[in-house]
């Protein structure tokens, strides 16, 4: 089984699921660890979390911030099998995540794709359009 966890300071896990779930309808599948709410580092949660993973599970982590506390929280879970961890994603690669098949297997290479596709989500539009008939042909509507 695929899983797929949101791991992030505050509430921004609970924010892209909300994103997500309104984008593609309530059957978006995921997992959110709010971490910090109450002070503590999310040690506990992702300990409870990964005890009820399977050992033929896939499990995506995303988390918001490389080198941050929840990243370093989740890092130790690399070592297990099957284990795929993203830091500093966005909502495109949570969508992105949320629309993939049962059938569609998780490797190296899709989660490297992933990052891609974040990083092509991530521009300065001051410099791509500026004025309105520009704005429409980058947005596909001229």
């Amino acid at each position: 089984m695929r899983r797929i966890l949101l791991a992030t300071h505050g509430r921004m896990a609970d924010g892209v699921l909300s994103a997500v779930r309104l984008i593609m309808g309530d059957t978006a599948k995921m997992d959110v660890i709010n971490a910090y709410l109450d002070g503590a580092p999310p040690t506990r949660e992702l300990k409870e979390y990964f005890d009820g993973v399977g050992e033929s599970d896939t499990v995506i982590v995303l988390t918001d911030l490389l080198g941050g506390s929840v990243n370093k929280e989740v890092f130790p879970y690399l070592e297990r099998p099957g284990v795929f961890v993203i830091a500093g994603f966005n909502l495109a690669m949570a969508l992105e995540l949320a629309s993939m098949g049962e059938d569609e297997a998780v490797t190296e290479e899709f989660c490297r794709e992933l990052v891609e596709t974040g990083r092509s989500q991530v521009v300065f539009l001051n410099d791509h359009c500026k004025p309105q008939a520009q704005a429409d042909d980058f947005f596909g509507e001229g």
